[in-house]
């Protein structure tokens, strides 16, 4: 728990290459498609998305039951949901996300609202783009907050930055 509290912070996520998950939509959409290391998921989140813990521990993910109050410290809202999962970063070298070349291409620069970035991702990816490319001095996307306005496009779209 202590290693997944770390995971808040830049650092922690860039030193780990890993980050978290959390909320049904995007733990959904991270064992559909991403590395999922660890799901903690209190009896509350248990009992309301059984076929969540089930599918983690399908996948042979570590389902780890926690209290709310341990829901509370890895979480950075206001209400957490309960379920919150550990994954691998989703970056990719620019030159993997531009492979093809993609048709269209979202280009985040200087960026710095979590908010706004995760909303560009979810729009790049309703949009059909490629890739979303984060330049300069830009919000992580791995972010809670930018994850969380993805709604799960994270999981969707190639993340590439420089």
């Amino acid at each position: 728990m202590v290693a997944a509290r770390k995971l808040l912070r830049r650092a922690g996520r860039d030193r780990a290459g890993r980050f978290l998950v959390e909320g049904a939509q995007a733990v959904r959409e991270a064992l559909a498609v991403a590395t999922v290391h660890e799901l903690f998921v209190t009896a509350t989140a248990a009992e309301r998305h059984p076929e969540l813990v089930a599918a983690a521990r399908a996948d042979g993910v570590r389902v780890l039951p926690v209290t709310d109050r341990v829901a509370e410290v890895l979480s950075d809202t206001v209400t957490p949901q309960g379920l919150v999962a550990v994954c691998d970063l989703l970056d990719v070298p620019v030159r993997a996300a531009l492979v093809g070349p993609p048709a269209l291409v979202a280009v985040l620069v200087g960026v710095a609202d979590p908010g706004n970035a995760g909303t560009v991702v979810r729009v790049a990816d309703a949009a059909g783009a490629g890739a979303v490319l984060l330049a300069g001095d830009t919000v992580d996307p791995h972010n809670g907050k930018a994850v969380r306005a993805s709604t799960g496009s994270v999981f969707h779209v190639p993340l590439a930055r420089d």
